[in-house]
C-alpha cells in the first residue's frame, strides 16, 4: 500500500512542529521532500536527517546571513531547514547574479537545500539557469 502525498505532507509538517520548527518552516519541508521522493531520492530520509539533527542540537537553528562575506568553514553547521528557507528568500531577490558563484554554509542536508532552491527557481521562472553543486549531485534548474 502506498502512502498518499497528502498524508506524507501532513506527516512532514507534524514532524517539523514536533522538533520545534515554526509552522511556516515545517510547511517549507513539504515540497522539496515530495519532489525528492518523486525523483527517486530518499526525500523522507533527508528530512528525517534534518529533523534529527535539529532535535539532537547538532546544527544551529538560525537563518544565516547570506549577504555576509564571512568564511563559513569555521562556523558550526547550519540547519538545512533554515538554510533552505534563507537561500530561497534571497533567490526571490534575484540572487545570485548571473555568473556569480556562491558558497553556502555547511549543512547536514545539502540535498534538501538544493531541492528547495531548484524548486523555488522554477517557481520564479527565471530567464537564466541555476546550477547547485553538492558533494554528491548537481541540480540544474533552467528557464523552461
Amino acid at each position: 500500500m502506498r502512502q498518499s502525498s497528502a498524508e506524507f505532507s501532513q506527516l512532514l509538517v507534524k514532524a517539523g512542529r514536533g522538533v520545534g520548527l515554526p509552522l511556516g518552516l515545517a510547511e517549507d519541508l513539504v515540497h522539496p521532500g515530495i519532489w525528492l521522493q518523486t525523483c527517486g531520492f530518499p526525500g523522507d530520509a533527508e528530512i528525517l536527517g534534518a529533523l534529527t539533527a535539529l532535535d539532537e542540537e547538532q546544527v544551529e537553528r538560525r537563518f544565516p546571513d547570506l549577504s555576509a562575506t564571512t568564511d563559513f568553514s569555521s562556523a558550526r553547521m547550519i540547519s538545512g531547514v533554515y538554510l533552505a528557507a534563507a537561500a530561497c528568500d534571497w533567490l526571490q531577490l534575484d540572487w545570485p547574479q548571473a555568473g556569480e558563484e556562491v558558497l553556502l554554509p555547511e549543512t547536514e542536508s545539502p540535498r534538501l537545500v538544493a531541492a528547495a532552491l531548484a524548486l523555488s527557481h522554477r517557481l520564479l521562472r527565471r530567464e537564466r539557469y541555476l546550477r547547485i553543486v553538492t558533494s554528491d549531485e548537481i541540480f540544474i534548474s533552467g528557464p523552461s
